[in-house]
């Protein structure tokens, strides 16, 4: 368990049931009350930013969060398939989880798979090759301007 003084940036927690990750955290304490924490946490299931102030008395469950490597193979239109790298199971995610990454994924690129509580839902992937692609239209990937 959590307290109050151990939420950082960068320190993820369970909020609600959903995985959060402290963006900004700001402590005061005022006059005879007790002390506040103001923070902004980005929901890692949605990818919305919640501000949330919490008191002085309330502790907060570590959100046990997993990596795996995989290999990005494809996509289509509505998902993304990818290749598990220890026992080669092929997976899908939908392309709304990858948000942003997915402009930036190239066939056979590799990627960290992010999981919460079950191995079988991941939360979306992190990009670790270096080559710099255009983000996707609707007709495809774009050529590049040189």
């Amino acid at each position: 368990m959590l307290s109050l003084t151990d939420l950082k940036v960068g320190i993820k927690i369970i909020v609600d049931g959903d995985p959060c990750v402290v963006i900004f955290s700001e402590h005061s304490k005022l006059g005879r009350g007790g002390a506040i924490m103001r923070t902004r946490l980005k929901n890692l299931i949605t990818g919305a930013t919640i501000p949330r102030t919490f008191q002085g008395s309330e502790k907060f469950n570590k959100a046990e969060l997993e990596k795996k490597s995989a290999t990005f193979l494809y996509y289509n239109g509505q998902n993304s398939y990818f290749m598990d790298n220890e026992n080669y199971e092929q997976f899908e995610l939908p392309n709304s989880h990858l948000g942003e990454s997915l402009g930036y994924l190239a066939e056979n690129s590799p990627v960290e798979i992010l999981y919460f509580q079950n191995p079988s839902t991941p939360l979306g992937t992190r990009h670790l090759g270096r080559q710099m692609l255009p983000p996707l239209t609707d007709a495809g990937r774009q050529k590049p301007k040189y």
